[in-house]
């Protein structure tokens, strides 16, 4: 579940991003042959995402392939105060995310992964991402069971039952 790092830096002149497949899709479903051919390294894996090295040049045309959602940049937590400075008092907090696919469509979920560092965070991914979804379907199903026995009075009281006054309406 973890990452498959095979490169640690890009080369000169190159960008690192992160390559989003499209929704419901993992990184298996990514053209990763059409992105070397093109000239892009593929530096790591995971199930989800691809990070890849290249020129900003062959990048333009990695965002036109077939089957990549967006590319963005690897994003780094750093703690900083209320002016934007780094907060060196404070521990790194690291943020899972991921999704689920519900009939209403994708369903964000985040979780804290209490981790002192990348790596070990990235290992803590795939259990605490695993948790978090149980914890989530645990919680809708507890929703949705309030919610059918919930018992609902219209204001006003109930209308009166059988024929009242003015009622000369009669069947033959």
């Amino acid at each position: 579940m973890g990452i498959e790092a095979r490169d640690r830096d890009a080369r000169a002149g190159e960008l690192r991003v992160i390559l989003e497949p499209r929704r419901g899709r993992g990184a298996d479903s990514l053209p990763l042959a059409e992105l070397q051919a093109l000239g892009a390294r593929v530096d790591a894996r995971s199930r989800s995402f691809a990070r890849i090295s290249a020129p900003p040049a062959v990048l333009r045309r990695v965002a036109e392939l077939r089957g990549i959602r967006a590319l963005r940049f690897p994003l780094r937590p750093i703690p900083v105060d209320g002016a934007g400075a780094r907060d060196a008092g404070r521990d790194v907090l690291y943020v899972g995310e991921t999704q689920v696919m519900s009939q209403l469509g994708a369903l964000p979920i985040n979780f804290v992964l209490e981790a002192k560092s990348l790596e070990e965070a990235a290992k803590m991914f795939g259990p605490a991402a695993k948790a978090a979804i149980e914890r989530t379907v645990k919680e809708l199903q507890e929703l949705r069971r309030q919610q059918a026995s919930s018992i609902v009075v219209p204001q006003g009281g109930l209308p009166p039952m059988g024929p009242g006054p003015g009622g000369k309406i009669q069947m033959p």
